[in-house]
Parts: C-alpha cells; sequence; structure tokens
C-alpha cells in the first residue's frame, strides 16, 4: 500500500523489525518454514532473503551503541547514564517537542530511570518539565523544583554560607545540603 500510495518501487522498501531478545525461534520458523535464508552480516543485524520486500531484524542491544545509540536505547532497561546520553544526542540533531514519539516510547518504557535522568540532563529535565506543564504539574514539577533547590544551595556553599544557613534557605533536608559539599 506504502509503495502503490506514495509511488515507490517496491525494491527500495525494507521491512525492519527492531527486538531486545534474540529471536531464536523467529528466525528458526524463517529458514526452516518458509525457506529464507538469513545472514548475520553486522553485529545486531539480520538480514532475510527470499520474501517480496527486503526485511532486517535489528536486535537493539547488540548493534554498537556509538554507531546506533538511537536504536541501541529503544528497550525497556536502560539506564539513568543511557537515557540522559540520548535524549542530549537527540536535542543537537532535532528540536525536541511533547509529541515526539521516539522520546515518548523511551519515557513509557522507561518511567522511572527517566525521573534519575532528569537529574543527570538539564534536557531531560526541561522535557519532564514541559510533560507536567501539559499534564497539569505532579511529580516532574516538584523535582524540578528541588533541581532548583539544590543549584541555589550549591552557589550558597561555594559562597561560603554555612550548611545550616542553606538548610534554612532552601528548605532542603540537611543530609541533602551537606551531600552538596
Amino acid at each position: 500500500m506504502y509503495s502503490s500510495f506514495n509511488a515507490i518501487p517496491v525494491s527500495d522498501i525494507t521491512v525492519t523489525f527492531a527486538v531486545t531478545v534474540h529471536p531464536r525461534a523467529l528466525i528458526k520458523y524463517l529458514q526452516n518454514e518458509r525457506g529464507f535464508t538469513v545472514q548475520a552480516l553486522e553485529s545486531g543485524i539480520c538480514y532475510i532473503k527470499g520474501d517480496t520486500f527486503p526485511v532486517q531484524i535489528l536486535e537493539s542491544k547488540l548493534l554498537p551503541p556509538d554507531e546506533n545509540l538511537f536504536l541501541h536505547n529503544l528497550r525497556s532497561n536502560l539506564s539513568a547514564e543511557d537515557i540522559a546520553r540520548t535524549v542530549d544526542a537527540y536535542s543537537i540533531i532535532k528540536h525536541l517537542e511533547l509529541k515526539n514519539v521516539y522520546l515518548n516510547r523511551l519515557m513509557q518504557a522507561n518511567p522511572n530511570t527517566f525521573k534519575e535522568a532528569a537529574h543527570m540532563s538539564n534536557i531531560a529535565a526541561q522535557l519532564l518539565y514541559e510533560i507536567s506543564q501539559e499534564e497539569g504539574g505532579g511529580w516532574v514539577k516538584e523535582m524540578i523544583e528541588m533541581r532548583e533547590k539544590e543549584r541555589i544551595a550549591r552557589k550558597m556553599l561555594l559562597r561560603g554560607d554555612l550548611i545550616e544557613d542553606v538548610v534554612e534557605m532552601t528548605d532542603l533536608p540537611y543530609e541533602t545540603v551537606a551531600g552538596l559539599v
């Protein structure tokens, strides 16, 4: 349908499946039942020969992250560092919008880790803040306010203010302020 509506030759279309777990059963089925040839030419990429369309299977966690950051991190077991790096890299190449399918999926698949990443990446924090504004506030707004208080506390500590004075001015717990030293 895509080919006919957009006047694109079928030979220019590739069907891609992105998976996080090695699709052993699928590959066995394609080879034994359908008679297709499966070739693993690159790390994390299998090419399927013999169907109407060229088909490839991308095993995201096996893709080299420095060459395929966005595909490599399209999964649900990311660390906060992975998310911060991905969001920061994405913002360099594309304007971040709230209605972004990729970032939306990243957040849905890793909600708690995304909250952690917001402490590491100003861009992730800003994105979460904008989403919270759209949703009416909530935990994201509180997290952004906490980050701002921590920023002010660091500034006060660098200026030489006593920890007790910083605690009083920012309403941060003593342990949090002491950890900023």
